[in-house]
């Protein structure tokens, strides 16, 4: 009985997500046996069971998890992580190599024309979570038309870049000094630039805590960093041009904005 509940627990988990028939044949199961089982346990134990096998499900070593992961595309990991802590734990730790390769090998195997890495700094999970564009908007959670502000590093509506957002213009009235303002990251969107509001918030104090002896060191460094995020999607542009069929629109997004493109070649 032992057993069966340990194949069940493993079941449940996977039921929920998008199943793969590899990992079927990997454990040489069936599904058909599974809700046999199933309907078995619940008559003859009722929820006293169910409890037991939700139990075993987060119970289940890192190494099986690993091998269930490596079956999931990206959609199914987001969901996965959210089911209990030990779960998120597992997926989104991001100073773990492990999980950060469980999210690459589900980019590369359900997303295969994302090839580029991640820019520089951003760990895999992000990155992934970021061109789900079907999930629609990171902030309202609404599946609206969206579009990824690689400046800003968030996938989200019109309404919500609006309302998240301070235009440069607004930047220059509350006298921001200049040389802050040219290291933040943005977007340039309907012809006017954008900074998302918490970053801001975030790095205007780090800029006015800093020795004055210590602050041309502190910009150049965020320059560096800006530079380099330019020049990752202007390659990212480049890519995504090439990989287009002749003839055929493509809709992109340019670095560092969010305004769609409609490009023939």
């Amino acid at each position: 009985m032992e057993s069966e509940q340990n194949m069940l627990a493993v079941h449940l988990l996977i039921t929920n997500l998008s199943p793969d028939i590899e990992f079927f044949n990997f454990f040489n199961f069936s599904l058909n046996f599974f809700n046999t089982l199933t309907t078995k346990i619940k008559t003859e134990n009722n929820i006293k069971n169910i409890s037991k096998v939700q139990s075993l499900i987060i119970s289940l070593p890192p190494e099986i998890f690993i091998i269930i992961c490596s079956f999931l595309p990206p959609n199914d990991l987001c969901s996965l992580s959210q089911v209990c802590f030990k779960f998120h734990e597992y997926l989104c730790t991001s100073n773990s190599s492990t999980t950060q390769q469980i999210w690459k090998e589900s980019r590369l195997k359900f997303m295969p024309k994302e090839t580029m890495p991640p820019p520089e700094g951003m760990i895999e999970k992000k990155y992934v979570e970021l061109l789900i564009i079907e999930r629609g908007c990171q902030i309202c959670k609404r599946k609206t038309e969206c579009n990824i502000y690689w400046g800003l590093e968030v996938r989200c509506c019109e309404k919500c870049l609006i309302k998240n957002c301070i235009t440069q213009d607004k930047l220059y009235m509350k006298k921001f000094p200049r040389e802050f303002i040219d290291i933040l990251p943005y977007s340039y969107f309907n012809c006017e630039y954008y900074y998302w509001k918490k970053q801001l918030d975030i790095t205007y104090p780090q800029y006015c805590n800093l020795l004055e002896e210590n602050k041309q060191c502190w910009l150049d460094d965020k320059k560096r960093s800006l530079d380099s995020k330019k020049k990752y999607f202007d390659q990212r542009k480049k890519t995504k041009q090439k990989n287009n069929p002749r003839n055929s629109p493509i809709r992109i997004s340019p670095p560092f904005t969010g305004t769609l493109l409609t490009i023939y070649k």
